[in-house]
């Protein structure tokens, strides 16, 4: 006799919990719907166990459990780190000088504004930390993880004879 499975995929909706997919199988024989609420800040691998759910380990014995494992899916933007979230920001090189602001889209719809101060030029490569802004932490409701930005500084590709003179008599020579 062969088996028949139900398969389900489905996409978070979540917006805390972006790229988050379900899939699990069910035979046809006990289809039934169980609703798996993902809480924002669960990390890769929290279990989600319902208990007698799953096949019955022999005929007419008792059903055993039906466990659901969390799987994280890549961001285009955020990796995740524990509680904390790290992203790449691209910077033109006279923000980076002059000051300025740059600006990130979190995985919860907001856009987050990152002020470059004048008085502190940002070099390339160079990390800020934002407190608060990182994974929701599940097992302190309120508390979030930190955001950890990399500057990616954006040199011009060409300047003209005329500013590069100007830069040289600008910056200091080290």
């Amino acid at each position: 006799m062969q088996a028949m499975f139900l398969v389900f995929f489905l996409p978070s909706t979540h917006r805390a919990v972006p790229g988050l997919t379900l899939c699990w199988l069910i035979p046809l024989s006990r289809a039934q719907v169980l609703e798996v609420n993902i809480k924002p800040g669960w990390k890769e691998g929290t279990k989600i166990t319902f208990s007698g759910k799953g096949d019955e380990l022999a005929p007419g014995g008792p059903a055993a459990d039906l466990v659901f494992v969390i799987k994280q899916q890549p961001h285009p933007t955020f990796t995740r780190t524990g509680n904390d979230l790290h992203a790449t920001v691209k910077l033109p090189l006279v923000a980076a000088l002059t000051g300025g602001s740059a600006s990130l889209q979190m995985p919860d719809g907001r856009t987050l504004a990152l002020p470059v101060s004048a008085a502190q030029p940002v070099s390339h490569g160079s990390t800020r930390v934002v407190a608060g802004e990182g994974m929701p932490i599940s097992k302190q409701p309120g508390r979030r993880g930190d955001l950890h930005v990399k500057f990616e500084v954006l040199f011009p590709r060409q300047l003209s004879q005329q500013q590069k003179e100007q830069l040289r008599h600008i910056l200091p020579a080290q």
